[in-house]
């Protein structure tokens, strides 16, 4: 019994010696700490001052090379500039240190003041937001709702009534009794971005326009080239204003501009220099390109167009095409439209019945549009200058979908 009694109170004696080394490695720490925020304080501080110094040096021979001043005059511009930048450096930690003290003063009577409440109130000289908050991934929640963006619930009860449209989170599920209707809404919201509408095809007819890609270009020192896009599809830029020919067209544009409300609603564009499967001088046929092969489980293909020169082929897909000009081909026999595949005319996507054999070409014929908007807020029209010859411009860009 003696041996386990020493032994406990050998255990005691090692538990406490552990406590006294973890506070001394805890007060080590500390030191070490306020040892950095000194040093990188110093490293500050000698910056400010080495730039003080060479803005003065550099000022004194600019002034003793080009104003003509003797070099007794910039060496004394020097040792000023010099002093200058050594009573800077001194007194910032000072005026910082008291006017940290000063605002730490104002903030409390302020604060004892005015019935700002928890996470709002005065700091550092101006009113703070009520929402503790800076930026976030998704609203707060809690028993009065969903909140606004950066607002606690406790002090936003009301945030979904405010007339504000609420975004729900992508990855949120929601399974409740408005579940349904809120994502047929959303699919609205969706949809209202794109008008399935072309753009007048006499209006486009003669526009200006075409494909355009985005390359970025690194010059190495030896002269080579490195070069790079972050761009796997191309991106097509037309001009609308130079193909119109009257007044007319004028305020037929005007109508459609109005209708898409500017850069807000996506339409249908024709482009007349690149709108068929063929060549433009060709009709589409149903063995025109190539959409896919089958494997015998496949059903779905999407429209494309094959764009090849030499052993490159650039393959464009194809989403908005014309609706009774699609003409699909299985293993270069023709299909038929809602018995043998579906076709989506809103993404280009062609569903077939049965799944295509192994190896078995799926092939298509078509026009189509090209998904754009207006790439402009605003159209300016001179009556006397479109009757001189000046067109105003009309930018319309490709989007994607």
């Amino acid at each position: 019994m003696d041996g386990i009694d020493q032994f406990d109170d050998q255990v005691d004696a090692l538990a406490q010696s552990l406590g006294g080394a973890v506070a001394l490695t805890a007060a080590f720490d500390g030191e070490l700490k306020r040892m950095q925020a000194t040093v990188a304080d110093t490293g500050r501080e000698v910056g400010v001052l080495s730039r003080g110094i060479l803005r003065g040096l550099r000022s004194a021979f600019d002034g003793l090379v080009f104003d003509g001043l003797k070099l007794g005059d910039a060496l004394k511009e020097v040792a000023e500039s010099m002093s200058r930048a050594a009573y800077s450096a001194a007194i910032n930690p000072v005026t910082n240190h008291f006017g940290g003290l000063l605002a730490q003063s104002v903030e409390g009577v302020v604060n004892g003041l005015l019935p700002f409440g928890d996470g709002a109130g005065f700091a550092q000289g101006r009113v703070m937001p009520f929402a503790r908050g800076g930026i976030v991934s998704q609203a707060a929640g809690g028993s009065g709702g969903r909140g606004a963006r950066g607002e606690r619930d406790a002090e936003c009860p009301d945030a979904g009534r405010r007339g504000v449209p609420q975004i729900r989170s992508a990855d949120r599920r929601d399974d409740g009794p408005g579940a349904g209707a809120w994502r047929a809404q959303s699919l609205r919201r969706i949809s209202m971005t794109f008008h399935d509408v072309r753009f007048p095809a006499s209006l486009s007819f003669g526009s200006v326009g075409g494909p355009e890609r985005r390359t970025e270009i690194v010059t190495l020192q030896n002269g080579f080239e490195e070069r790079n896009t972050p761009w796997a599809q191309s991106r097509r830029r037309y001009d609308a204003g130079v193909s119109l020919r009257s007044l007319d067209d004028v305020e037929q544009l005007l109508a459609f501009f109005e209708a898409r409300q500017g850069q807000l609603h996506g339409f249908r564009w024709k482009d007349w220099a690149d709108y068929k499967s063929c060549l433009p001088s060709e009709v589409p046929g149903a063995e025109d390109q190539v959409i896919g092969l089958g494997d015998g489980v496949r059903t779905e293909f999407q429209l494309v167009k094959s764009y090849a020169s030499g052993a490159q082929t650039y393959v464009r897909p194809i989403e908005k095409a014309v609706f009774n000009s699609v003409l699909i081909g299985l293993a270069g026999d023709p299909m038929v439209l809602g018995v043998d595949y579906d076709l989506d005319l809103d993404t280009g996507l062609v569903t077939i019945g049965t799944a295509p054999a192994e190896a078995a070409a799926v092939t298509a014929g078509f026009e189509f549009d090209v998904p754009v908007r207006f790439d402009t807020d605003r159209i300016q029209v001179s009556v006397a200058s479109f009757r001189a010859g000046d067109v105003p411009s009309v930018p319309v860009v490709e989007i994607r979908l």
